[in-house]
């Protein structure tokens, strides 16, 4: 899988956050708790709140989603997010989800060479402007 930055897993949620509720592009409750645990987990790490009580069925989802990718450093969480995020339009597969991935594909490409690389002097290597 490549590798997203912050900036392009800043850019998915505000993507996520824009989309109608009544939208061509309708993530299911399963992809907006996926959502939520990568979210969590590249924003505040491992889980370490007590699971919410049985009768609180939104809490222990959420809390489940989140504690599904303990373990995940925080850069590979919005790697999977945006990642995941690519996924969910790739599904809906209608014209106004290829207008949404346009929005996000320049910003991609424009990074691309980015994307597998986490450290500067790798990604100029990668870019070509430094020799390996």
């Amino acid at each position: 899988m490549p590798t997203y930055s912050a900036t392009q897993f800043d850019k998915a949620v505000e993507l996520i956050g824009a989309l109608p509720k009544d939208g061509p592009v309708q993530p299911t409750q399963a992809d907006q708790l996926k959502f939520y645990g990568l979210f969590k987990q590249a924003k505040e790490g491992d889980n370490t709140k007590p699971k919410p009580g049985m009768m609180d069925f939104a809490g222990k989802a959420k809390w489940g989603a989140w504690n599904d990718v303990k373990g995940l450093d925080a850069d590979e969480a919005k790697s999977q997010y945006v990642e995941y995020f690519i996924q969910v339009l790739d599904k809906a597969g209608n014209p106004e989800a290829a207008k949404i991935k346009e929005q996000v594909r320049p910003f991609l490409l424009a990074l691309s060479p980015f994307r597998v690389a986490r450290t500067w002097p790798d990604a100029l290597q990668a870019a070509g402007v430094l020799a390996a």
